[in-house]
């Protein structure tokens, strides 16, 4: 795992970091801290969502993942 971690600066493709915003176990933060370690990587944290997002909030994930992939890229800072 920490192989993989160290090697996440160097991923060629977009990254769409949705987070559950009332998350108890992993904190906004460590969403941040995710998508400044990904290059072209957006975060968006996602309302009443907690560590699992696609079970707590599924329609709001499918909208920003078609989003995400009509969109294309994030633009690199």
């Amino acid at each position: 795992m920490l192989d993989a971690a160290a090697r996440l600066p160097s991923l060629k493709i977009p990254s769409l970091v949705a987070w559950g915003q009332d998350d108890r176990f992993f904190s906004s933060e460590l969403g941040r801290r995710l998508a400044t370690t990904l290059p072209n990587s957006r975060l968006e944290p996602i309302a009443g969502a907690r560590t699992f997002v696609a079970e707590d909030a599924p329609e709001a994930l499918a909208d920003l993942i078609r989003g995400f992939v009509r969109e294309g890229a994030p633009q690199a800072a």
